[in-house]
Protein backbone atom coordinates (compact mmCIF):
# COMPACT_ATOMS: atom_id res chain seq x y z
CA UNK A 1 0.00 0.00 0.00
CA UNK A 2 3.09 2.75 0.85
CA UNK A 3 3.77 1.93 -2.93
CA UNK A 4 0.61 2.56 -4.52
CA UNK A 5 0.74 6.59 -2.81
CA UNK A 6 4.14 6.79 -3.42
CA UNK A 7 3.32 6.81 -7.22
CA UNK A 8 0.14 8.77 -6.32
CA UNK A 9 2.47 11.32 -4.60
CA UNK A 10 4.03 12.23 -8.10
CA UNK A 11 1.30 12.36 -10.49
CA UNK A 12 0.48 16.25 -10.20
CA UNK A 13 -3.18 16.83 -8.60
CA UNK A 14 -5.56 18.76 -11.01
CA UNK A 15 -7.76 20.07 -7.70
CA UNK A 16 -4.82 21.39 -6.30
CA UNK A 17 -3.40 22.50 -9.48
CA UNK A 18 -6.90 24.77 -10.66
CA UNK A 19 -6.81 26.26 -6.69
CA UNK A 20 -3.34 28.03 -7.00
CA UNK A 21 -4.59 30.79 -9.07
CA UNK A 22 -8.35 31.47 -7.29
CA UNK A 23 -8.54 33.90 -5.24
CA UNK A 24 -11.36 35.19 -3.38
CA UNK A 25 -13.22 38.81 -2.91
CA UNK A 26 -12.38 41.92 -4.75
CA UNK A 27 -8.86 41.47 -5.27
CA UNK A 28 -9.33 38.67 -7.60
CA UNK A 29 -8.02 39.10 -11.18
CA UNK A 30 -10.98 40.23 -13.48
CA UNK A 31 -10.61 38.15 -16.94
CA UNK A 32 -10.29 40.19 -19.87
CA UNK A 33 -12.92 39.96 -22.81
CA UNK A 34 -11.41 39.27 -26.28
CA UNK A 35 -13.37 41.38 -28.44
CA UNK A 36 -12.97 40.42 -32.09
CA UNK A 37 -14.19 42.44 -34.35
CA UNK A 38 -16.92 42.06 -36.55
CA UNK A 39 -17.00 41.41 -39.96
CA UNK A 40 -19.60 43.19 -42.26
CA UNK A 41 -20.78 40.01 -43.49
CA UNK A 42 -21.73 38.56 -39.85
CA UNK A 43 -24.21 41.67 -38.94
CA UNK A 44 -27.71 39.54 -39.36
CA UNK A 45 -30.89 41.92 -39.83
CA UNK A 46 -33.55 41.49 -37.66
CA UNK A 47 -36.47 40.14 -38.89
CA UNK A 48 -39.47 42.66 -40.01
CA UNK A 49 -42.38 41.89 -38.51
CA UNK A 50 -45.12 42.75 -40.94
CA UNK A 51 -49.00 43.12 -39.82
CA UNK A 52 -50.32 39.06 -39.77
CA UNK A 53 -53.16 38.51 -41.68
CA UNK A 54 -56.33 36.76 -39.98
CA UNK A 55 -56.16 32.89 -40.50
CA UNK A 56 -59.72 33.14 -40.18
CA UNK A 57 -61.03 33.18 -43.24
CA UNK A 58 -65.08 32.76 -43.57
CA UNK A 59 -65.60 29.65 -44.35
CA UNK A 60 -63.70 28.36 -42.17
CA UNK A 61 -65.64 30.37 -39.38
CA UNK A 62 -68.77 28.85 -40.84
CA UNK A 63 -67.49 25.01 -40.59
CA UNK A 64 -66.92 25.53 -36.81
CA UNK A 65 -70.35 27.21 -36.54
CA UNK A 66 -71.82 24.52 -38.00
CA UNK A 67 -69.53 21.75 -36.20
CA UNK A 68 -70.12 23.62 -32.97
CA UNK A 69 -74.00 23.66 -33.36
CA UNK A 70 -74.49 19.73 -34.36
CA UNK A 71 -72.26 18.96 -31.00
CA UNK A 72 -74.92 20.64 -28.73
CA UNK A 73 -78.04 19.51 -31.09
CA UNK A 74 -76.53 16.08 -30.18
CA UNK A 75 -76.35 17.28 -26.54
CA UNK A 76 -79.56 18.11 -26.07
CA UNK A 77 -80.84 15.40 -27.89
CA UNK A 78 -79.42 13.18 -25.94
CA UNK A 79 -79.46 14.68 -22.72
CA UNK A 80 -83.94 14.64 -23.44
CA UNK A 81 -83.43 11.09 -24.33
CA UNK A 82 -81.70 9.91 -20.92
CA UNK A 83 -84.25 12.04 -19.41
CA UNK A 84 -87.32 10.37 -21.08
CA UNK A 85 -85.83 7.21 -20.03
CA UNK A 86 -85.43 7.75 -16.39
CA UNK A 87 -88.79 9.18 -16.17
CA UNK A 88 -89.89 5.84 -18.01
CA UNK A 89 -87.83 3.96 -15.62
CA UNK A 90 -89.84 5.46 -12.53
CA UNK A 91 -93.16 4.86 -13.90
CA UNK A 92 -92.23 0.95 -14.61
CA UNK A 93 -91.03 0.90 -11.15
CA UNK A 94 -94.12 2.30 -9.45
CA UNK A 95 -96.65 0.60 -11.43
CA UNK A 96 -94.10 -2.85 -10.52
CA UNK A 97 -94.63 -1.56 -6.70
CA UNK A 98 -98.69 -1.26 -7.60
CA UNK A 99 -98.87 -4.61 -9.08
CA UNK A 100 -96.98 -6.14 -6.30
CA UNK A 101 -99.10 -4.61 -3.65
CA UNK A 102 -102.35 -5.77 -5.55
CA UNK A 103 -100.78 -9.20 -5.45
CA UNK A 104 -100.11 -9.25 -1.65
CA UNK A 105 -103.68 -8.15 -0.90
CA UNK A 106 -105.39 -11.01 -3.44
CA UNK A 107 -102.95 -13.30 -1.63
CA UNK A 108 -104.22 -12.47 1.76
CA UNK A 109 -107.97 -12.02 0.56
CA UNK A 110 -107.70 -15.58 -1.01
CA UNK A 111 -105.98 -16.83 2.45
CA UNK A 112 -108.49 -15.70 4.38
CA UNK A 113 -111.46 -17.21 1.99
CA UNK A 114 -109.86 -20.34 2.21
CA UNK A 115 -109.40 -20.40 6.18
CA UNK A 116 -113.35 -19.31 6.21
CA UNK A 117 -114.31 -22.19 4.22
CA UNK A 118 -114.48 -25.38 5.97
CA UNK A 119 -114.80 -28.60 3.42
CA UNK A 120 -115.49 -30.98 5.67
CA UNK A 121 -118.83 -28.49 6.02
CA UNK A 122 -119.68 -27.92 2.39
CA UNK A 123 -119.33 -32.07 2.04
CA UNK A 124 -122.41 -32.72 4.63
CA UNK A 125 -124.25 -30.12 3.30
CA UNK A 126 -124.20 -31.54 -0.41
CA UNK A 127 -124.29 -35.02 0.57
CA UNK A 128 -126.96 -34.28 3.29
CA UNK A 129 -129.27 -31.59 2.31
CA UNK A 130 -128.60 -31.28 -1.53
CA UNK A 131 -128.56 -35.35 -1.95
CA UNK A 132 -124.83 -35.27 -3.74
CA UNK A 133 -123.08 -38.45 -4.22
CA UNK A 134 -119.55 -38.50 -6.19
CA UNK A 135 -119.98 -39.51 -10.27
CA UNK A 136 -118.90 -43.24 -10.86
CA UNK A 137 -116.28 -44.21 -13.29
CA UNK A 138 -118.59 -44.94 -16.30
CA UNK A 139 -119.91 -41.51 -15.96
CA UNK A 140 -116.82 -39.54 -16.23
CA UNK A 141 -116.40 -38.63 -19.88
CA UNK A 142 -112.26 -37.60 -20.28
CA UNK A 143 -111.91 -34.62 -22.84
CA UNK A 144 -108.55 -33.50 -24.39
CA UNK A 145 -108.64 -29.99 -25.66
CA UNK A 146 -105.61 -28.49 -27.84
CA UNK A 147 -106.47 -25.23 -26.29
CA UNK A 148 -105.68 -26.23 -22.34
CA UNK A 149 -107.16 -22.67 -21.18
CA UNK A 150 -110.75 -22.68 -21.83
CA UNK A 151 -113.29 -24.62 -23.16
CA UNK A 152 -116.18 -23.32 -25.09
CA UNK A 153 -119.36 -24.11 -23.18
CA UNK A 154 -122.19 -24.61 -26.14
CA UNK A 155 -119.33 -27.15 -28.15
CA UNK A 156 -120.63 -30.56 -28.38
CA UNK A 157 -118.12 -33.01 -26.30
CA UNK A 158 -116.97 -36.15 -28.11
CA UNK A 159 -118.11 -39.37 -27.26
CA UNK A 160 -116.02 -41.85 -26.01
CA UNK A 161 -113.03 -42.38 -23.79
CA UNK A 162 -109.84 -41.80 -24.49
Amino acid sequence: MAEYRRKERNVPDIRTSSRKYYTDGSAARQPKEVVRPRKKTEVKEEPRYEKRVSTFSLRYTAFLVLVVTAILFSCFTYLHAQSELSAAKNEVNSKQATLVLAQNQTSSLEDSLTTSVDLDEVYRIATGRLGMVYANEDQVIYYHSTNSDYVRQYQAIPDGKK
